[in-house]
């Protein structure tokens, strides 16, 4: 009795299939592998090289202040400029103009700067980076740099500290010829005016007095003015007793009592009897009937209230008029002070006229003594000005001497520049990884894709899981001599290229880690051209 064949796994199956194809996937791996392997070794290495910069705080130097600028001033294209034409590199120098300004942008896309700053602290830390594909050029360009950037940091301060102190040396010179001017000046008016050297200025508030009229002048002057203020109080003391004096009756009469009759009692009585009805008044409507009896007995009670009122009487009082002894007293007063007033009043005339027989002698030497004084308090203000220009210009000079030590320096280094001892990129094992494992998927995508992209029957399952009748067997594929003899020249042809390809990479990436000049001038131009691309 006939069976039908036991259907297989599609486990089974995918890994029969890769069994069948094993070479259409070893041949791409391998040439993709050589491929890795020969670009891990054409490649160009690069190295990373750092630096470590600490800025300290120093009390004369500006230069704590330029952590937050670093990453701009150490990436400046200037800067890097300068640095590549001194340390002379044969690559920059060899290119036109145009070309040097990317050389120049891709140096500063290598540069990294980054800045630490410590929690609770005061310093900065500047970490700055380099990779390049010489190690020797990358130590030496770091330093370089670095040592640039200080540099000009540090001139900086000090130009800026010098500045400051020839400013301040020009303003103290303006100011010394300023004083002596005014000086000599002052001096040449006073000799003119035969006016003495030691003779105190009228006004100038000296504690000496030379001159008796000014003197004199002065203290009429004063006692003008309390002579006025005294006066103007006697005014004011007279008005206030005129004011009083009409307000004071001339006669006095003495007044009797006549007691009256006063119903206050009975009123206070009727008020609260009238404040009683008002508030019951108020809990009823107009409508209700006792609304209107309420309206009716108040109007009763303020009756009775306007009838006792009538009734009260006032006390009278009656008078008997005598003369007023007040007045005499108050117009004796009025009279003394008319006489002080007098008093004063010819005084303060007697002061006017020696305060302007005085100030005649006084005006004729005033502006004189008014531009001494004026020249003096000038020359007083330029000395004190000259004391505060001189001391900030010993200042200016004890800090350009501080900044010129080396104790004023703020920067410390940290960590020196150092040639690693193995590149920083690329990784070989990670690329020839990359390029295996790549291998392998472009091996399997294809024997995938030529296993299942034919529209056919591949195996005796396939026609089981289509057909009803069940599947007895099969019968192997018959190979004829021919077909066997063009499938091996196709797979000797696939492996001998294969070799070739696999070789000929090998060998190139032997030959140009070992001995450059096996390959031809041609090869090795396009191999630097493609390396630039990765520099």
């Amino acid at each position: 009795m006939a069976t039908q064949l036991e259907s297989q796994g599609q486990l089974s199956e995918f890994l029969e299939i890769l069994s069948r194809r094993k070479w259409q996937i070893l041949l791409p791996a391998a040439i993709v592998l050589s491929i890795g392997v020969a670009l891990a070794v054409i490649i160009p290495k690069r190295y990373l090289v750092r630096t470590q910069v600490e800025i300290r705080p120093v009390s004369v130097a500006a230069s704590s202040k330029e952590g937050d600028n670093a990453p701009y001033q150490i990436r400046a294209r200037e800067r890097i400029k300068r640095v590549l034409q001194e340390e002379k590199n044969a690559d920059y120098l060899a290119l036109a103009s145009q070309a040097q300004f990317e050389f120049v942008t891709d140096v500063q896309d290598d540069i990294k700067v980054r800045l630490d700053k410590p929690p609770g602290g005061q310093g900065v830390f500047v970490n700055v980076e380099y990779i390049h594909s010489d190690v020797q050029w990358a130590v030496t360009f770091l330093k370089a740099l670095r040592e640039d950037w200080i540099q000009a940091v540090l001139e900086r301060d000090q130009r800026k500290v010098q500045d400051e102190a020839e400013r301040l040396r020009t303003e103290l010179s303006s100011l010394e010829r300023e004083y002596r001017n005014e000086e000599s000046e002052l001096s040449d008016l006073m000799r003119r005016k035969n006016i003495s050297a030691t003779q105190p200025i009228p006004g100038g508030e000296d504690q000496r007095t030379e001159d008796p009229v000014y003197d004199r002048l002065l203290k009429n002057q004063t006692l003008l003015d309390e002579g006025e203020r005294t006066l103007a109080q006697l005014e004011e003391r007279r008005k206030s007793l005129e004011e009083r004096l009409r307000e004071v009756p001339e006669k006095l009469s003495e007044q009797a009592v006549i007691e009256g009759v006063s119903n206050t009692e009975e009123l206070q009585a009727l008020d609260a009897q009238i404040l009683e009805k008002e508030r019951e008044l108020a809990r009823y409507l107009p409508a209700n009937t006792r609304y209107k009896k309420l309206q009716q007995e108040i109007r009763e009670l303020e009756d009775q209230r306007e009838q006792l009122k009538r009734q009260t009487t006032k006390s009278a009082l009656t008078s008997v008029a005598r003369a007023n002894p007040l007045r005499g007293q108050i117009q004796e007063r009025i009279d003394l002070t008319a006489m002080e007033i007098a008093q004063v009043a010819a005084t303060n005339q007697q002061l006017r006229t020696a305060i302007e027989r005085d100030s005649g002698n006084v005006d004729e030497l005033y502006p004189v003594y008014r531009e001494i004084r004026e020249r003096g308090e000038k020359i007083k203000r330029l000395q004190v000005t000259l004391e505060g220009a001189s001391k900030r210009y010993q200042e200016k000079l004890e800090q350009a001497r501080i900044l010129a030590s080396p104790s004023s320096d703020p920067f410390v280094i940290n960590e020196e520049v150092f040639p690693p001892l193995k590149p920083t990129e690329p990784n070989p094992w990670l690329i020839m990884a990359f390029a295996l494992v790549a291998g392998l998927a472009l091996g399997l995508v294809s024997a995938l894709t030529a296993e299942f992209s034919r529209n056919c029957f591949r195996s005796v399952q396939d026609i089981s899981r289509v057909l009803v009748a069940p599947v007895l067997g099969n019968v192997q594929a018959i190979v004829t001599r021919s077909e066997a003899r063009r499938r091996g020249l196709r797979r000797f042809a696939v492996a001998l290229t294969t070799l070739v390809v696999v070789g000929s990479l090998s060998w190139v990436a032997w030959a140009w880690a070992e001995s450059p000049e096996a390959l031809s001038p041609d090869l090795r131009q396009r191999i630097e051209q493609f390396r630039d691309l990765f520099r």
